[in-house]
């Protein structure tokens, strides 16, 4: 190890499969980021719209309200701002929308093999999106299934009251290291291939220092900052990977190409790791990043 081990980079996802924000500090929570994967986009039957599917979900840019709030506003090439206000149960579910509210009629999105609730942000918002991905489709913020599991995510058609959550991947946090992608990016030049960013795997943290590329698989516990995560699983990696973040398009075959040659396993080919929490802590970039003992 040439040096100190540190966080590199913060960023969550308001919109699962939208642009990531970068943040220089945060606190994270058992929820992972405050806000990440807060709203999604399915269509009408509730089918979550995913970057594989759709890439040009990549060119929505989210900006959260400040401060928490849950409002929102998207912006797109070639289209107008869309602001969608504080989204609340509609009117006659569990009381009246409050003032300047969207009143949000339940609706489940479908994963595989899950289901959530969610709040629709209406019908402005709906052609929005519509417009933009060119195809039929419902902004919807997302609501924890179960509201007494305590983890924001369950089972069942979850449109009854319950705290708004995130759509997790698996865990609460995703980790990549800088030397994963360096040794990636190694095995592309050695084809004669360009190097990728780091935003085609989308982490919530980025680490540097590590000498090992791959060393994220190999941490049962990371402390950073004041938070402490642990190890869940490796992530297995989709066609996502293979969507040009900047223009919105698929790219070609890489990195799956190149990463299916050494870093295929059981589960699928790997890339990254998801960590849960367990003990909740702000962490800024430039934080050291500790691997003790579990």
């Amino acid at each position: 190890m040439n040096g100190q081990v540190s966080v590199e980079r913060l960023t969550y996802y308001p919109v699962k499969g939208g642009a990531g924000i970068p943040v220089p500090e945060t606190r994270i929570t058992v929820h992972g980021l405050p806000g990440d994967r807060a709203w999604v986009i399915t269509d009408p039957s509730g089918r979550l719209r995913w970057q594989g599917g759709d890439p040009r979900l990549a060119l929505l840019t989210p900006e959260p309200d400040p401060g928490g709030g849950t409002g929102l506003t998207l912006r797109a090439p070639d289209a107008p701002e869309l602001r969608v206000e504080h989204v609340e149960e509609a009117a006659g579910a569990a009381g009246p929308a409050g003032p300047g509210a969207t009143g949000g009629v339940g609706r489940p999105v479908e994963l595989p093999g899950q289901t959530y609730g969610g709040l629709d942000a209406g019908e402005e918002a709906a052609a929005w999106v519509t417009k933009v991905l060119g195809a039929p489709s419902r902004l919807v913020r997302v609501r924890a299934a179960d509201a007494g599991s305590g983890t924001g995510e369950g089972s069942g058609t979850g449109t009854g009251a319950g705290p708004v959550a995130r759509v997790a991947n698996h865990s609460r946090v995703h980790v990549v290291s800088r030397a994963s992608l360096a040794l990636l990016n190694a095995r592309l030049a050695e084809q004669g291939l360009p190097a990728l960013p780091m935003n085609r795997f989308r982490p919530n943290v980025v680490i540097d220092g590590w000498d090992a590329p791959h060393t994220e698989d190999e941490s049962p516990v990371l402390e950073l900052g004041g938070a402490r995560l642990e190890f869940t699983e490796r992530t297995v990696r989709c066609a996502i990977t293979m969507v040009d973040q900047e223009r919105g398009v698929r790219s070609g075959p890489e990195p799956l190409r190149t990463l299916a040659r050494y870093r295929r396993a059981a589960e699928g080919i790997v890339f990254g790791a998801y960590f849960d929490v367990r003990r909740e802590g702000r962490v800024a970039v430039g934080d050291r990043v500790e691997r003790p003992a579990p």
